[in-house]
């Protein structure tokens, strides 16, 4: 063998070596890596979980005391390994991003008991972008004020279950509760016990009971959001399907909601018992499958409510509303009463109602398209798809009442969606969707900054020119304080609440306008 060709061998041999070794070592440092990546909690926590920790294993009951906190960083996948919960003393700062790979991850090996808010927990705790599964309760809140937005959460009997609590639920993806082998009543948002929280603009509140039991979309006792508005609420049951159950609530306005009802046995689209005042404008509500016993709104014993411009689309056998033990006011009126046996049942004092098909966009022209927008066009337009021809529900709502959003200022239209349309106007061009429901009418605007400790900005945005009015409320209701009694004209007005002098807690700041009434929440802490 010549010199040359052994030094090439011994060469490639020590290359060999060498890329061994280096192989070897990454090997060591992706165990070492991997090692770091799992970790496992019990009892306290607090600090930073960090995308270091990419799995948390939680083996025990773990807590944020009082005075603590525990910042969850995006990434983070937290899993419970048996019936454990945690339990939220101090702050949780929970805000993954809109990325699935950014996504807060709380799940369990088996179920768990959900994440747990009491009374101490810090206002500033919030779940955002979190992904919360597997749980028996997906999140309790217990006498304190948190922040769910933009969330999935699935649970086994309850989405979210507030306490006394006012916390603000707003614009989540998914609040699920129950499954095909459910065998309760189930609940999506329960609110008991003088609980006042903002529930607007959530994709999906879906409660599935398919097994046994009642579905509840969202079922309320002795509690009164301010806000009960654009979300898609949707309950399916084996014994019966609520869309919204209210028992012994206060004031209460609901409106620009669809809810939608699945059930062989007993459907509800709205159930009001001992329910004080409440105003339904501008819905739809939908009695989806074949049931005798089905009644679009129900107004039972003691309860008052106010019905306008609402779409409530009945299964053929349905009732429209029943007001036997209840009462409707003579401002009801100018909604859609469709495909019901009988539209009313009881002491009905509406008017300018219609019975017709509101006509629906066709989406299997178009999945993309949200569901439930009005038609405009003639089927055979070569521009929009789906459309079925003019709907009755356009231009046909209360006169009182207007679209915000549309700048030629026609009549409103009835149920959640509405088209814009000139009238001057025969083109194409004349016609544009509007499917967000929170851009409308007059509208008070979060607070900044709340909480807050001497002072807050707050900002109230007018439709329509004439006297308006701020006032200022404790949890008892009481009149604290007269902000704004004046005329203005459309447009954005500012002002600045100084609460000194003022005990800390809760208060709530209520907008009365020409067109609406809104109420949003502040907290005090000097």
């Amino acid at each position: 063998m010549s010199s040359v060709n052994l030094t090439r061998r011994i060469f490639a041999a020590k290359s060999l070596r060498i890329v061994a070794a280096y192989a070897c070592a990454a090997l060591l440092m992706l165990s070492g890596r991997s090692a770091l990546a799992v970790r496992s909690v019990s009892g306290m926590v607090d600090s930073t979980w960090s995308r270091q920790d990419a799995l948390i294993r939680v083996v025990g009951d773990i807590y944020i005391p009082n005075g603590r906190s525990l910042t969850i960083e995006p990434g983070v996948r937290v899993q419970f390994e048996g019936n454990f919960s945690l339990t939220v003393d101090g702050l949780l700062d929970a805000r993954g991003q809109a990325d699935t790979a950014r996504h807060i991850v709380f799940s369990g090996n088996g179920v768990w008991r959900g994440i747990v808010f009491n009374a101490t927990a810090n206002p500033a705790s919030q779940l955002v972008e979190c992904d919360i599964s597997n749980a028996w309760v997906g999140v309790q809140i217990i006498r304190c004020f948190v922040t769910i937005e933009r969330c999935r959460i699935s649970a086994l009997t309850t989405g979210i279950n507030c306490i006394h609590s006012s916390p603000d639920i707003i614009n989540n993806h998914i609040i699920r509760a129950g499954s095909e082998n459910t065998q309760s009543d189930v609940k999506a948002i329960s609110l008991y016990d003088y609980s006042a929280p903002r529930i607007t603009g959530n994709d999906l509140i879906e409660a599935v009971a398919t097994s046994h039991g009642i579905a509840y979309g969202i079922w309320m006792f002795e509690s009164t959001p301010p806000f009960l508005d654009g979300n898609n609420i949707k309950a399916v049951g084996n014994d019966g399907a609520v869309g919204i159950y209210a028992r012994r609530t206060a004031k209460l306005r609901i409106d620009h909601n669809v809810i939608e009802t699945f059930s062989n046995i007993l459907l509800r689209g709205i159930w009001m018992v001992q329910a004080g005042v409440i105003t339904f404008v501008s819905n739809d509500v939908f009695l989806n499958t074949t049931c005798d016993n089905a009644v679009g709104i129900l107004v039972d014993v003691g309860s008052i409510t106010t019905i306008i411009n609402n779409i409530i689309y009945g299964n053929g056998g349905s009732v429209g509303d029943s007001t036997v033990n209840g009462e409707v006011t003579d401002g009801s009126g100018y909604n859609d009463y469709y495909l019901h046996s009988i539209n009313h049942v009881g002491n009905w004092q509406g008017a300018n109602e219609i019975n017709a098909d509101p006509l629906f966009i066709d989406r299997s022209a178009d999945p993309s398209d949200p569901p439930y927008q009005l038609s405009l066009y003639s089927p055979s337009d070569t521009i929009h798809r789906g459309e079925r021809g003019r709907s009755p529900c356009i231009d046909a709502g209360d006169p009182s009442l207007h679209d915000a959003g549309d700048s030629y200022n026609t009549r409103s239209d009835i149920g959640r969606f509405f088209r814009i349309y000139n009238p001057a106007d025969t083109g194409a061009t004349s016609v544009t969707p509007v499917t967000d429901p929170i851009v409308r009418t007059s509208v008070l605007n979060p607070a900044f900054p709340n909480p807050f400790n001497r002072a807050t900005v707050l900002s109230f945005d007018l439709a329509l020119p004439g006297r308006a009015s701020v006032t200022v409320y404790d949890l008892n209701g009481r009149l604290v304080q007269t902000l704004w009694n004046s005329t203005a004209g459309s447009g954005r007005q500012s002002l600045v609440w100084s609460a000194a002098g003022l005990s800390a807690g809760e208060y709530f700041v209520r907008l009365d306008a020409t067109d609406r009434s809104e109420t949003i929440r502040l907290l005090y802490l000097p």
